[in-house]
């Protein structure tokens, strides 16, 4: 048979590509290219395709087009399926390979899997960079956002589970006096992310995603020429007592809510009235925080209301009384974590930069409230709503956040040392994921084992064959 072999290539070349189908190299490629196309097209058709419908009717040739053109630019050389699917092949494929060459006892049966896993996702990463920047004309791969955001969400999967799994062993337990619940952890996780991303929302909105602006601005609901005050207050070009030449910016938003235009001029009001953040709704603070409360809660309650009846359809089987109940509970929930959100966001800005701030800290410029200090307060008090939210979402909204935060506090310009770190960061953290799916899909994963959380870590964990 071996001498048939070295005679006949085409056997050899037909033998590794059966071991390369039984070994699911294939599989693993196919499905991690069909969930990320889906993943890709899906939310992009149902963004477009009501707006064509809205600004033009049903024009067929148009919603044809853009459904054309959408399809066709997820399935591109450098698009994230083919990436993913890039990415699960070959770390299969070089897990196997260094199963084969490097034998090891059962404690340490993960080394071939992580060290053929980190190689085959640096290599596979490096490429699609290379590709990313002759595409962008070699701007930073930062500009795309795309390997970026992804390295950032596998890395904060792969550092809550080796925390989870660290805190799960019996010699840590052993040592530890005082036990601190996982769902208190990743409700504190949640208010320090919150509490970046809503500050960066405020004063750098440029620092996060554009559809994490989009839908922030959509639930606050905050007039833009308001927040544009509040940057050049920051920038220090919207000073209280001075006629810096800015009153312009919020004169006409006073004037079309009723209200005289100098309260926007910071040469005669000091500070701005409530009443103008209010958008002239009422000058009480605690019933301007009840409605945007409701508001907040009514736009969020059609959102998750609809989702949650959608996926209790699919599972008809499973669908009855009992079931509606807990989904219409659930989307009450969730809807009320995200209007107290938004409600202690605006009722914490108001509280401190005209009532408390100034009568206890009398010698701190009313400036200081506006730029600093009142929308630090309302970002960090934001994310306490999160106590409202059951054990399971406190760890789901944490791990969502989390990337988001850590991508705010990073230079918005990648150079060469910074895209190596991302690599080796990404590799590193895929190939922890990846290893812990590996043993799972060969059941060698022991029953009841830490598994990772995450939304890239779940689609790893089912990716995987």
């Amino acid at each position: 048979m071996l001498l048939s072999t070295i005679e006949r290539p085409d056997l050899l070349i037909s033998s590794h590509l059966s071991r390369l189908l039984r070994d699911s190299v294939l599989a693993s490629g196919a499905t991690g290219f069909a969930f990320f196309y889906a993943a890709n097209v899906i939310p992009r058709l149902i963004n477009v395709i009501p707006k064509i419908i809205h600004s033009k009717g049903i024009d067929i040739a148009e919603i044809s087009r853009a459904s054309r053109h959408i399809l066709k630019n997820a399935s591109s050389l450098d698009g994230l399926p083919v990436f993913w699917s890039l990415l699960l092949s070959s770390s299969v494929a070089a897990s196997r390979v260094m199963e084969l060459l490097f034998a090891t006892s059962n404690k340490v049966r993960d080394l071939p899997t992580l060290f053929g896993a980190g190689i085959a996702s640096y290599l596979v990463l490096g490429f699609h960079q290379l590709r990313l920047k002759r595409a962008n004309g070699n701007a930073s791969v930062r500009v795309s956002g795309r390997t970026f955001d992804t390295g950032l969400f596998l890395f904060t999967s792969a550092l809550d589970f080796l925390f989870r799994k660290g805190k799960s062993t019996t010699w840590v337990r052993s040592k530890s006096k005082y036990s601190i619940s996982q769902s208190t952890i990743d409700s504190m996780t949640f208010i320090v992310s919150a509490s970046v991303i809503m500050f960066s929302w405020f004063f750098y909105p440029s620092r996060l995603p554009h559809f994490y602006n989009h839908w922030i601005t959509k639930f606050a609901d905050m007039d833009d020429n308001l927040t544009e005050l509040l940057r050049l207050a920051r920038a220090k070009k919207f000073v209280y007592g001075v006629d810096s030449g800015y009153s312009y910016v919020m004169a006409d938003s006073c004037e079309a809510m009723g209200l005289p235009r100098d309260y926007a001029d910071p040469a005669i009001t000091i500070p701005i009235p409530c009443v103008v953040v209010h958008q002239n709704q009422t000058s009480n603070c605690e019933l301007h925080g009840l409605w945007r409360f409701f508001r907040a809660f009514k736009s969020a309650l059609k959102i998750y209301l609809s989702i949650n009846l959608v996926l209790l359809l699919r599972s008809r089987s499973k669908m009855n009384i009992r079931s509606v109940l807990r989904a219409i509970k659930n989307s009450i929930r969730s809807s009320s974590f995200l209007g107290s959100f938004v409600m202690l966001t605006w009722y914490a800005v108001c509280l401190v930069r005209t009532r408390i701030g100034p009568n206890l800290f009398p010698k701190i410029k009313p400036i200081r409230w506006d730029d600093t200090i009142a929308p630090g307060l309302g970002s960090f008090l934001s994310g306490w709503s999160i106590f409202l939210e059951s054990p399971r979402r406190r760890g789901e909204l944490a791990l969502f956040v989390a990337p988001r935060a850590l991508g705010a506090l990073f230079p918005p310009d990648f150079g060469a040392t910074h895209e190596l770190l991302e690599r080796i960061v990404f590799s590193l953290s895929f190939a922890i994921l990846f290893s812990t799916a590996y043993r799972n899909r060969r059941g060698t994963l022991p029953r009841g084992s830490v598994t990772p959380r995450g939304v890239y870590a779940y689609a790893i964990m089912n990716l995987v064959q």
